[in-house]
């Protein structure tokens, strides 16, 4: 940005100035793409704490739950327009405290066997560890296809619902989600994008607006990083929905996060969201409120 100057500046001060605060001087405009080679394998752990405050009538209960997601991604092929990965979970962790049952804990990685509540919980997320994922991708971040094995969907059989939010198309939304799609221009400090997309839930169709920022580049862990903000405003459909003929107002809500991007890697190697929102469900003549506070942190690196 320009400095703003009293006319007391000499006319030498001036030139000397503009001079340095030439184009030529100025930061150059860049173009993000990933860069992905067959072969290369990443570490992905994704980490999510989400606060749920749920109030029916005088009744309001809170509920706390934690989720680890760690993941391997390694690239089958990939050409200079696209490319393709198979993603493995390697290991799910839940903590969960549900008012009347109590504290639930599951980890994939514990040898111990699972019980109770917890045991419910298990049975839909074991089958997920170990599945392999197939997705595809273009060079400006853009999720061209996502496949989901039938066994990875095996947990959800006695729940119908959320089964059909992770088949079909649904996925492949969620995960367009993760990262914004790149412009398709060189971009300076400062240049703001958006994006608009739709997900098919179990209550009804969700509409995410997301504006883009690129912050410049930032040093962060001893390398140079580009920085982007990004703010979502979420909403349902007005009609009700879902086989609960549920109707869903978003009363309130904020949604801001943080992506780092390595430019000469050709990569995210960071994420942050932070989402507050509260929900206002009617079912018939009965309305449930629901506040959601939730942060959810992502990082890639180099398998070893």
């Amino acid at each position: 940005m320009r400095p703003h100057f009293s006319s007391c500046f000499s006319i030498v001060s001036l030139v000397a100035v503009s001079l340095l605060a030439s184009p030529d001087s100025a930061a150059a405009a860049k173009t993000f793409r990933w860069k992905m080679n067959r072969g290369d394998r990443f570490q992905v752990e994704m980490t999510q704490k989400v606060k749920q405050i749920i109030t029916v009538g005088d009744r309001t209960v809170e509920v706390p739950n934690d989720m680890l997601m760690q993941m391997t991604w390694l690239v089958d092929s990939a050409d200079d327009e696209s490319f393709n990965m198979t993603q493995t979970f390697d290991r799910i962790k839940m903590t969960m405290k549900i008012p009347g049952a109590g504290d639930i804990e599951y980890d994939s990685a514990s040898t111990e066997e699972p019980t109770g509540t917890t045991k419910t919980i298990a049975d839909m997320l074991k089958p997920m560890v170990g599945a392999k994922f197939s997705q595809s991708m273009n060079v400006r971040g853009k999720v061209l296809d996502v496949k989901i094995p039938a066994e990875a969907l095996k947990g959800f059989d006695a729940n119908p619902l959320m089964k059909q939010f992770f088949a079909g198309d649904s996925m492949k939304e969620m995960m367009s989600k993760a990262s914004p799609v790149l412009p398709d221009e060189a971009i300076d400090k400062g240049y703001r994008w958006q994006n608009k997309a739709e997900t098919k839930t179990p209550v009804g169709t969700m509409t995410i607006d997301s504006t883009y920022v690129y912050d410049g580049e930032e040093q962060r862990g001893g390398r140079v990083l580009d920085k982007f903000s990004v703010s979502s405003t979420l909403g349902f459909a007005d009609e009700p929905a879902g086989p609960l003929g549920a109707k869903i107002k978003v009363s309130e809500q904020e949604n801001l996060g943080t992506m780092y991007f390595d430019a000469a890697a050709g990569r995210f190697v960071e994420n942050r969201v932070s989402q507050k929102f509260t929900l206002e469900v009617t079912v018939g003549t009965s309305s449930v409120n629901q506040k959601m506070e939730s942060t959810v942190e992502m990082t890639v690196k180099p398998a070893p």
